[in-house]
């Protein structure tokens, strides 16, 4: 997909539940609420030169923080749908 996207320079919408892939292959990071009536609940800009390497990615300055945001967020969705099976 990197490839492609270096020869055409196409926007792209990538979906994907892995925190690294969207590190990797993304400029910004839009990270929903839960639910069919998801909305935007932040959006983050990924300030890493291209190309990147997976294997060096956790040696941007940034990575960590926005890795931790996007943990963060995912944990608070998921005990957000728990909490809301256990009251039905």
């Amino acid at each position: 997909m990197e490839r492609i996207w270096e020869q055409e320079r196409k926007t792209v919408i990538l979906i994907t539940h892995s925190i690294e892939e969207a590190l990797l292959l993304s400029d910004k990071i839009v990270m929903m609420t839960r639910g069919p009536k998801a909305a935007i609940a932040q959006v983050l800009d990924v300030p890493f030169p291209r190309p990147r390497k997976r294997e060096e990615l956790d040696q941007y300055p940034d990575y960590h923080r926005l890795k931790t945001a996007m943990e963060q967020h995912l944990s608070y969705e998921t005990r957000t749908v728990e909490a809301s099976r256990l009251q039905k």
